[in-house]
């Protein structure tokens, strides 16, 4: 029923959660499965508290380099859980863009036919504001959606 299966995550609990059962999904069903990350662009220049952060941390490079292995990681772990449980097919992808859109496009050009996503991620602030992700994609999508709480 389910050829490809789209899994948006952003390191939050809740996408840790997505992860585990959007696998148990591919699995149930042979799936492929695609995890995305979203990030937003970097700004140009770094408000002063993430600069400290990133002091104290220890953390070097351009805030580019930054994002960037912060998305590897969430995607490796992601990646090894899903090989771990014997899914055969699985893709990472890492974009840069506004989250729901960006989700949107991919899902359209890889002919996902189920989007299994967290429904609160690390942008909870954001969410009550403006609209949260999952609720944006729940309303665009043209496949089926899954929101895991």
């Amino acid at each position: 029923m389910f050829r490809t299966v789209l899994v948006p995550i952003d390191g939050s609990r809740e996408a840790q959660r997505t992860v585990v059962m959007a696998t148990d999904i591919a699995k149930a069903y042979g799936s492929k499965l695609h995890f995305l990350t979203v990030m937003r662009p970097v700004p140009t220049k770094l408000p002063e508290e993430m600069r400290h952060y990133l002091e104290v941390e220890h953390i070097a490079g351009s805030p580019e380099q930054v994002v960037s292995e912060v998305a590897l990681q969430i995607l490796e772990y992601a990646e090894r859980h899903a090989r771990k449980k014997g899914i055969k097919t699985v893709k990472t992808a890492s974009e840069i863009g506004h989250p729901a859109r960006a989700i949107m496009d991919y899902a359209a050009r890889n002919k996902a036919d189920l989007i299994v996503l967290g429904r609160r991620g690390l942008g909870a602030l954001e969410g009550m504001l403006m609209g949260s992700v999952s609720t944006k994609v729940v309303s665009l999508a043209d496949c089926p959606v899954l929101t895991v709480h």
